[in-house]
């Protein structure tokens, strides 16, 4: 007569091929259910098509978002010229007068 743990191992080694044969029946299904959810020719070309209309609508708003930006880096940079343009006028404003003190000493 076999042995009990004889018994035992043989019971595991069934219920491990069990568990192969349906982990296998599993990976076959999902291979069958990948193969049904392909798309037509057609219906690809519309998700293509739906793509390119969003990028082009994507890469429009992203300009007018881009131009207020650029508007203000340009008004700031005008602003920071006119200073500097003041500031130099000043600079050459106080040296002339610095001179006519000078002269009239």
């Amino acid at each position: 007569k076999p042995s009990l743990t004889a018994w035992c191992k043989r019971l595991r080694s069934m219920r491990q091929r069990q568990r192969d044969r349906k982990k296998q029946q599993e990976q076959q299904d999902t291979t069958i259910k990948n193969e049904k959810v392909r798309l037509s020719q057609t219906e690809t070309d519309r998700a293509v098509q739906e793509a390119e209309k969003y990028a082009a609508e994507a890469e429009e708003q992203q300009k007018q978002q881009e131009q207020p930006g650029q508007q203000e880096q340009q008004e700031e940079k005008k602003e920071e010229e006119e200073i500097e343009e003041d500031e130099e006028e000043n600079n050459e404003d106080e040296d002339s007068a610095g001179e006519s003190d000078e002269d009239e000493e």
